[in-house]
């Protein structure tokens, strides 16, 4: 039953792709084969169209850079901080399994001489 819900969700989904396609085709035959040209056409159309958004030319992405860029290094800070903790607890726990294995060796090496 799911299958059946899934493949049909699927063709649905095909088909909306075609007809969208087809609708655009001739849109699409008439941009410019260049991705440099479509880059400058959109650039500008973006440039003027945001001329007129009130507020926009007094705008500076600074602070917002540098707040996003404060937390990333406070995130990755906590991260350090965290993997460091981790791999002193295995090097704590690999140094009591060496020391006592260690231990177990020479009595075992004791009880083989002495035959027990």
């Amino acid at each position: 039953m799911i299958e059946i819900i899934f493949a049909l969700t699927f063709t649905i989904g095909l088909l909306g792709t075609i007809v969208i396609l087809l609708r655009k085709a001739p849109l699409l035959s008439a941009m410019p084969e260049s991705n440099e040209a479509l880059s400058k056409i959109l650039g500008s159309k973006i440039k003027e169209g945001s001329k007129n958004i009130p507020g926009v030319k007094d705008f500076s992405y600074e602070p917002y850079l540098h707040k996003a860029l404060s937390k990333v290094r406070v995130f990755s800070l906590k991260t350090d901080r965290k993997t460091s903790a981790l791999l002193d607890n295995l090097r704590q726990r690999n140094q009591q399994k060496r020391s006592s294995t260690r231990d177990n060796y020479w009595e075992e090496l004791k009880k083989a001489k002495d035959g027990k």
